[in-house]
């Protein structure tokens, strides 16, 4: 079976008992951290969720789905890891929302700090598909993970670009790893892990893909992400799930600007651009869900070569982390083997 740290077991178990959601898994995560792990994992829990659970069927078969889990990682080639384990990503362990357990099928990038959420659209423009793999391509070409969605659309043509650069590229799914949906995307979740990159979720093995699981699915895309890009998408698309949390993460957001052919053909999937491309800043923050002041974070994209703009944000942020992250003289000397200095 695939080895987990007594903690992230602890998790995986205690999230399968009654009355505990993710709110109370990041408690008892939070209780770990400032001690020691207790041999009862419902010690983590507040004492009177603890008592209901004790006794309940859940409980009793926490440690069967356990073992469930474990086996379904080693058949399917996964890890299963919690915050405080050395893989978890930086950026992720820091963040509000940090999930409690992420599985992992293939290799997370060294410095996975330093990437880009590419998104959009479902049904792209010919110009929108264009561009999310030309951005796929580009931050891949500079050493940065290209993260997306592996949804049809934009996710697809995103993975695709940073694919034929050969570079690193990361899939964050709304389901467990026993499926990928959707199924036409099978044959592009095969192609990043053999390239180098990895599949990721927070749902465990058995989880179907639901409506709520794409929001924390994009929640978490951003999380992972020095920023995101928007290539396009409707006034009320899905995407923005994960552009407004990038600004509520404090990270950037660029949005790509739309052409002239799709605005003069009313595309109904460059809405959000328009908006946030050409609106006021009251209708930016109504969209957003964000204040004034955070609008700042947000870059336009008018042309392949605003993509530079957003290089030295990366670099900063990269640079920022580099004492308190990696001190390990192997860790630096591994990551600057990727370096591609602008």
């Amino acid at each position: 079976m695939s080895d987990v740290s007594p903690l992230t077991a602890a998790l995986l178990r205690l999230s399968q008992a009654p009355g505990v959601g993710t709110v109370l898994l990041r408690q008892a995560l939070e209780q770990a951290r400032r001690g020691t792990l207790p041999s009862d994992p419902l010690d983590l829990l507040p004492a009177d969720v603890a008592e209901k659970a004790a006794t309940s069927e859940e409980w009793v078969a926490s440690g069967d789905f356990l073992v469930g889990q474990l086996e379904a990682a080693r058949r399917f080639q996964t890890r299963i890891i919690g915050p405080l384990d050395p893989e978890y990503p930086p950026a992720l362990r820091s963040n509000p929302d940090v999930p409690p357990v992420l599985y992992i099928r293939g290799m997370l990038m060294p410095f996975i700090q330093r990437s880009v959420a590419v998104i959009g659209t479902r049904h792209p423009t010919r110009h929108g598909a264009s561009t999310a793999w030309r951005l796929g391509r580009y931050f891949a070409e500079h050493a940065c993970s290209v993260v997306s969605g592996l949804a049809v659309g934009c996710d697809t043509f995103a993975h695709g670009g940073a694919l034929e650069a050969e570079g690193h590229t990361v899939a964050v799914l709304a389901h467990g790893l026993q499926t990928i949906a959707p199924r036409e995307n099978a044959g592009v979740a095969e192609a990043i892990v053999d390239g180098g990159g990895a599949l990721v979720t927070e749902f465990p093995f058995g989880t179907k893909p639901a409506g709520f699981r794409y929001v924390q699915r994009d929640r978490t895309q951003a999380a992972l992400s020095n920023g995101v890009v928007l290539v396009q998408s409707k006034q009320n698309g899905g995407s923005l799930h994960a552009s407004r949390a990038a600004l509520r993460y404090g990270r950037w957001l660029a949005v790509a600007g739309a052409t002239e052919q799709d605005i003069a053909d009313g595309a109904p999937v460059i809405e959000a651009n328009q908006i946030l491309t050409h609106g006021s800043d009251t209708e930016k923050s109504l969209l957003l869900r964000v204040s004034a002041e955070q609008l700042k974070h947000v870059h336009v994209l008018s042309g392949k070569s605003d993509y530079e703009n957003l290089l030295p944000l990366l670099w900063r942020q990269d640079r920022a982390n580099d004492t308190e992250l990696f001190n390990d003289a192997d860790d630096l000397a591994r990551r600057a083997l990727h370096r591609r200095e602008p």
